[in-house]
């Protein structure tokens, strides 16, 4: 009769030769694993260059929801995104609002220092505080501190804010559709790195390629 005790000490002797589990190769080849692949990942991520320059944003100055001048000049160095509205606002409009906001809450959220310029298409001073009042209802913060800047300006600035949209309309020629339709990012030097349409989509990647941008110059970022 077999003694069932036997097969126990079968048991016993088998797991007593067993190596540790730390003198297993496989044991080690799984810890370097999860060391090196996190390790390699950042060289293996292809990051795209920055956008080249494809025109020059021409200088330009109007006045602020404050009754200031701001313009070209003061945005030396920031790297910004640039778009044109007006007061009267139609469904289209408020969704490219809606866009916009996400990104500014987007970068707030993230740190990512990108002002968002927007200029009037109207040309008085009562339409410019319209606007920018739409934009707060909307959900936008327009400040400096916030990065968000709507200019406008008296009636005498309509000629200048129209060969402004002309000349951007005229970089932007090879894209189809309105200026109204498209942000423009410019870089610290004023150079127009490109245009995207206002939509989620347009302005996810604009948040990208605009850190893109920043990563050429400390000053810019």
């Amino acid at each position: 009769m077999t003694d069932p005790s036997s097969g126990a000490r079968v048991d016993q002797d088998v797991a007593a030769k067993r190596p540790p589990l730390w003198r297993s190769p496989f044991f080690w080849a799984a810890i370097a694993g999860l060391i090196l692949i996190p390790a390699i990942r950042p060289l293996t991520r292809h990051v795209p260059d920055p956008p080249a320059v494809v025109a020059q944003m021409p200088a330009f100055e109007r006045i602020d929801t404050l009754g200031k001048p701001f313009g070209s000049v003061d945005l030396k160095d920031r790297v910004y995104l640039a778009t044109f509205l007006g007061a009267r606002c139609d469904a289209a409009c408020a969704a490219r609002v809606g866009s916009l906001i996400k990104l500014q809450q987007r970068c707030q959220r993230m740190g990512v220092k990108l002002w968002l310029v927007t200029l009037s298409i109207d040309s008085g001073s009562d339409d410019t505080r319209a606007l920018a009042k739409g934009l707060e209802r909307s959900g936008a913060l327009l400040s400096a501190d916030a990065r968000w800047i709507v200019l406008g300006g008296r009636a005498e600035y309509a000629g200048e804010t129209t060969r402004l949209i002309e000349a951007v309309h005229a970089a932007a020629s090879a894209r189809p559709g309105s200026v109204t339709d498209r942000a423009v990012l410019v870089d610290g030097d004023g150079g127009i790195r490109g245009f995207w349409p206002i939509d989620d989509d347009g302005l996810y990647e604009v948040y990208h390629r605009a850190q893109h941008v920043m990563s050429l110059r400390r000053a810019w970022r």
